[in-house]
């Protein structure tokens, strides 16, 4: 079940913390239909708020997005928008998983941005941090 967010969400410190969590929110995310009927395809993120009444600060993407097969998992851990390009300001329609009865709304989103965020490591233990220019839809799913 989608729960609306009501609390700041927690540092992650260890991987190993949330790695549960975070493969099923992946397999929350593949097989979530809303009350609508519309599919995973239609779902592109869903962050540890949404989940959990006790939430950590990462969001795990929709493979498909990111050209992966059904069974990887994309996890964004400790995400943080460093700048915004004001020059690529734009107006796009969105919608929530946590307000699945709400009519998508328009939002203004950059269309590039500068992040940091850490990822897990090949080991599944360890993360690494990284810092990089965003755009275009991925630019537009950190800042939702």
């Amino acid at each position: 079940m989608i729960k609306t967010p009501k609390k700041s969400s927690r540092k992650v410190l260890e991987f190993e913390t949330i790695a549960r969590d975070a493969r099923l929110m992946n397999k929350l995310l593949r097989d979530y239909k809303d009350p609508k009927g519309k599919g995973s395809e239609n779902h592109y993120a869903i962050h540890h708020s949404q989940f959990s009444n006790d939430p950590y600060n990462f969001f795990v993407v929709n493979p498909s997005v990111m050209g992966l097969g059904p069974t990887s998992i994309v996890v964004v851990v400790n995400p943080k928008i460093l700048e915004k390009d004001r020059s690529t300001k734009k107006t796009v329609r969105e919608s929530c998983m946590s307000f699945p009865f709400r009519p998508s709304q328009k939002v203004v989103r950059y269309d590039t941005i500068k992040v940091s965020y850490d990822v897990p490591i090949e080991d599944g233990k360890k993360m690494k941090h990284k810092e990089e220019e965003m755009s275009g839809f991925m630019a537009q799913i950190f800042q939702h």
